[in-house]
């Protein structure tokens, strides 16, 4: 509902996601990547690991999505009483990503594919130095690859979550503070990126799925009317086809 009233989203800083190795996972992998070489000057590798220091609480916030529009583990994790879930056209999510300077793409699971897109990152950075005056320090690398790291980082994740098939709305760094704001999630206060996902008029929601509760008509029925009248035209609700019910 609060999605639909003020046709917003909101896109969570990455270290406050539900993932406990979120983005430190490819941090430990350009470490192990950088260990793997034999030839690296102790200099090198203290320019490359304060710049690792830097970089790990830098601002980037993800907006996340799933392939998977009926997926069992979802509505136990996130709607285990009733919900809905939410889908969105692409074409949309393109426009925001175009006129907000956003990234979208798919999370990747698999650390071959992690390291193949961390490696030309640490190679450059790796080649930087050496061209470097000796007097260069870590804050050098950050400047030049803060983005560039961190738009590779926020898409790596660990593969006990591949079911899930996320997708990522991502912006930063460098978010206007303007749009920021902050919520309480269990003791935690998170920092979110508010992102507005009515462009030209148009709500990107192109389809809902009634999740299992105990009167999955009556909750597509509400739905429908709320849609209809928000959306100004009728939303394709379909029901769940999961068995799932919670008994108590």
């Amino acid at each position: 509902m609060g999605i639909v009233r003020s046709g917003e989203v909101w896109a969570s800083m990455i270290h406050y996601m539900n993932d406990s190795s979120e983005f430190r996972l490819a941090l430990h992998l350009v470490k192990d990547l950088i260990a793997e070489l034999d030839d690296i000057p102790e200099q090198t590798r203290q320019l490359v690991a304060e710049f690792i220091h830097r970089v790990r609480f830098v601002a980037i916030f993800a907006f996340s999505l799933s392939e998977q529009k009926d997926l069992l583990s979802q509505w136990r994790a996130y709607a285990g009483s009733g919900g809905y879930a939410l889908g969105f056209s692409k074409d949309v999510l393109e426009a925001i990503v175009d006129e907000d300077k956003a990234i979208l793409a798919p999370c990747v699971y698999n650390e071959h594919e992690q390291r193949a897109l961390l490696r030309p990152i640490v190679e450059q950075m790796l080649r930087t130095v050496s061209d470097s005056s000796d007097n260069a320090r870590g804050i050098d690398l950050f400047r030049v690859f803060t983005k560039d790291f961190l738009r590779v980082a926020a898409v790596i994740k660990d593969s006990s979550f591949e079911a899930e098939q996320e997708w990522r709305l991502l912006f930063g760094p460098g978010i206007d503070p303007s749009t920021t704001d902050a919520k309480t999630s269990g003791s935690m206060i998170v920092p979110y990126h508010k992102c507005s996902i009515k462009r030209g008029g148009r709500y990107p929601i192109q389809e809902i799925v009634v999740g299992p509760s105990q009167d999955v008509e009556l909750a597509g029925r509400s739905l429908r009317y709320v849609t209809a009248d928000k959306f100004h035209w009728p939303v394709k609700i379909v029901q769940s086809q999961s068995t799932f019910r919670r008994l108590s």
